[in-house]
């Protein structure tokens, strides 16, 4: 049993757990649970949010990835009939095996070295109508950043054309055990009715967006011709016809400014 175990808080995936209950209770009041919704929580660890929201919920589906901590959860949640427990890398997990929408709300506290990829997942599964997530603070500005900022990229944007992003609060790196080396913040994420892009026109969409930030320092122009292999007068003149200023840098294009490049390259 994982309570034998000489340290439970050390695990191969480097894991930093959750252990101020303040916090939690404010994620969990930040997702606006009524008692009838689901809720998929992504990386349960030891269970300080599992245990808040099996008091909001009917049904708590929870993917966690290591192994003993699903011991210690069975364990902690024995006879929990509202829980489901899958051992599993939530990036590993087919969508027909999570729990079905629409209505479903979504809340974790995600590792650091994979919250792109996770985001990326969530954002284009449709099932959710709302999320909570944690993450390292950085990251968090990054996603919450506008044109014109240093922090503005591919990751806010991404966002930014599938949900709207709202902060809910930053939190210390003394809440965790073991603690970190750097801060959190918690973010709140609610899916836009549809993308800002056509959904034929996805791969374009983020194929424009990638190419224009592949060169930072250079001109919008200049990055996407080198990344995409286009003529930079034919981006000029497209630029231009569309009222886009080709000398600009990629940072300082909306989300909408995008979906117009990616229609007219």
């Amino acid at each position: 049993m994982i309570s034998h175990l000489a340290d439970p808080m050390k695990t191969p995936w480097s894991q930093n757990f959750l252990a101020n209950r303040s916090v939690a209770e404010r994620c969990v009041r930040a997702l606006e649970l009524d008692g009838k919704e689901p809720v998929l929580e992504i990386g349960p660890g030891r269970g300080v949010l599992t245990e808040i929201l099996l008091d909001s919920s009917p049904a708590l589906f929870a993917v966690e990835i290591d192994p003993r901590m699903v011991e210690f959860l069975r364990e902690k949640f024995a006879g929990e009939r509202r829980l489901t427990l899958l051992c599993s890398d939530f990036l590993d997990v087919p969508a027909a095996d999570l729990p079905p929408g629409p209505g479903l709300k979504v809340i974790g506290n995600l590792p650091y070295a994979v919250v792109s990829p996770i985001l990326q997942k969530l954002l284009a599964w449709p099932a959710w109508s709302a999320a909570v997530v944690m993450v390292q603070k950085e990251v968090g500005r990054r996603i919450l950043s506008g044109p014109g900022s240093r922090e503005y990229g591919i990751l806010a944007i991404s966002v930014r054309s599938r949900a709207k992003a709202e902060k809910v609060c930053d939190v210390n790196r003394g809440s965790f055990r073991p603690a970190p080396n750097v801060d959190s913040m918690v973010l709140r994420l609610t899916p836009l009715p549809r993308p800002v892009y056509e959904p034929e026109m996805e791969e374009k969409f983020f194929a424009a967006v990638r190419g224009s930030f592949a060169h930072r320092r250079k001109t919008i122009q200049n990055s996407l011709a080198r990344h995409l292999e286009i003529p930079p007068e034919r981006i000029r003149k497209a630029f231009t016809a569309a009222g886009l200023d080709p000398e600009a840098r990629a940072e300082t294009f909306s989300v909408e400014a995008f979906k117009r490049i990616s229609e007219i390259l």
